[in-house]
């Protein structure tokens, strides 16, 4: 399956959207507040695309210009680094591409995620301490 990347502030800088004849429009943000991302959304719609935005904030302007909405459901990010929203859209997209592969090695290997959090935050402590060691770097 052939995919591409369009930046958004490329796109928006040279007002010159790419042909997305035939493509599924993806649009990715934690609040679906971009106004680049939900640009791009609205070109691939207005060139006859599907489109689907994967936010936490299914009600956005990202959430209103796609045909689908993928909510995260990660409840709201306190964190800077928005690490629970991009845990959420790594997973989605997981997901995503393993149903339009139909690869079932996939999504057997994505039904073992649950596991492996659960063995990596049993880990915490040990993280915390090696993490000292960088604290000031």
């Amino acid at each position: 399956m052939p995919v591409a990347l369009a930046v958004p502030s490329l796109y928006t800088n040279y007002q010159t959207p790419p042909k997305l004849h035939n493509a599924l429009v993806i649009g990715i943000s934690q609040s679906g507040q971009s106004p680049d991302i939900v640009s791009v959304l609205q070109n691939g719609r207005e060139q006859n695309c599907l489109s689907i935005a994967i936010t936490n904030q299914p009600d956005s302007p990202l959430g209103n210009a796609a045909d689908f909405v993928l909510g995260l459901l990660a409840g709201p990010e306190h964190a800077v680094a928005a690490t629970k929203t991009y845990t959420a859209e790594l997973m989605i997209l997981a997901l995503l591409s393993t149903a339009l592969n139909e690869v079932k090695q996939s999504r057997q290997e994505i039904d073992q995620v649950p596991n492996w959090v659960e063995q990596v935050s049993k880990l915490d402590n040990y993280i915390a301490d090696a993490a000292k060691r960088y604290r000031y770097m």
